[in-house]
């Protein structure tokens, strides 16, 4: 894209650097994560689209990267800013942990997963709360001994306001799944950097946190763009099942291959109204957070919630979806085969199934 003029935001062109990320900009990088109700319903109502057509959109671009250092500019930062910092106390890092102890427990899986895959891949997997504070990070030793010279590690906060355009502090600002390469880091320090970070939502619609795969940029990761949504689709499925106080719980997908696995979407309910959605869910049915606690049933299905069988029709077009009803104490089925982070190993020369695929 174009380059900026250091005088449109405010700042002398010895702080703004006539270098910009100047990778082209992909389709569909600024499309808006939400579709509208109706054009989202009107694509399942298709039948013939895969999990992967429901995704939010590629993972943030150079456009995105532009806005980041919009902000950074504005901000005063500037790219020679060290970008090691002193990380909170280990006494501070606890009481941390221990505020954000459920969505640790919620990430743990993921994170055990990823280790190993990152471990083998010369990389690292970090988990970072709402304010930028990175609660664990693990993986490949040396590569997180070079990573803590720059303070990438438990402790430290890595907003934009500390650490300039990055994965984590990107993503916390834009909601969305973003990757930073190399040179498109504000800071220089962090330029040996490839991160790829995807935010992680409650299922009443707010901002828990990161979860990120970091790497040298000479020596990327592979697959670290599908490996972070599944991850991310992974835990909020888990925290939406445990939506406190509900009643009804609804699995649904267009597929029925789909139903039992993690990338199903999931709906709570109590008494009638939607009280928690995983992300994928809404995105599936085109609604935003916003529709949590102020719609019910009757405006999402067409059937009575007491109904049987394993199709349940859309209110606004009349599409009918695969569905399970489940209520608190019933006996939940599960997919012993369902893709995701577990099944995969980042190889280069890794072998996918026809499920992981569908998910490319």
């Amino acid at each position: 894209f174009r380059s900026l003029d250091a005088v449109s935001v405010g700042v002398s062109s010895r702080t703004c650097p006539r270098r910009w990320p100047s990778r082209d900009v992909g389709p569909g990088v600024e499309d808006s994560f939400l579709r509208s109700s109706i054009s989202g319903q009107a694509q399942v109502a298709q039948g013939s689209v895969m999990f992967s057509d429901y995704e939010q959109p590629p993972i943030a671009g150079p456009s995105l990267i532009e806005k980041s250092w919009r902000r950074c500019l504005e901000q005063g930062l500037s790219i020679n800013h060290p970008a090691r910092q002193d990380p909170v106390h280990l006494s501070q890092l606890k009481q941390t942990r221990d505020q954000n102890h459920f969505l640790l427990h919620l990430a743990s899986k993921e994170l055990d997963v990823l280790e190993g895959s990152m471990s083998a891949a010369g990389g690292m997997v970090l988990l970072a709360n709402a304010e930028g504070v990175i609660l664990d990070a693990r993986g490949d030793c040396d590569f997180m001994g070079r990573a803590r010279r720059v303070s990438l590690q438990p402790g430290a906060v890595w907003t934009e306001a500390q650490e300039g355009t990055n994965a984590v502090g990107t993503a916390l600002i834009e909601r969305r799944a973003v990757q930073v390469r190399g040179n498109d880091h504000f800071l220089q320090d962090n330029h040996f950097l490839i991160c790829t970070a995807t935010p992680l939502m409650t299922p009443q619609g707010e901002l828990a946190g990161v979860i990120d795969l970091s790497g040298d940029v000479r020596r990327p990761p592979a697959h670290c763009e599908m490996l972070i949504r599944l991850a991310g689709t992974h835990i909020e499925h888990s925290w939406t099942r445990e939506t406190e106080g509900h009643d009804l719980l609804v699995a649904f997908h267009p597929h029925p291959s789909w139903l039992g696995t993690p990338c199903e979407g999931l709906l709570a309910f109590r008494d009638g109204v939607l009280i928690g959605a995983c992300q994928f869910a809404l995105h599936l049915l085109g609604l935003t957070p916003e529709a949590i606690n102020r719609i019910g049933w009757s405006e999402i299905f067409c059937a009575s919630s007491s109904s049987g069988g394993s199709e349940l029709r859309l209110q606004m077009t009349g599409a009918r979806v695969c569905a399970r009803v489940e209520r608190p104490g019933a006996q939940r089925p599960t997919k012993t085969g369902s893709p995701g982070p577990s099944e995969i190993t980042l190889m280069e020369d890794a072998i996918w199934d026809v499920q992981t695929l569908a998910l490319l």
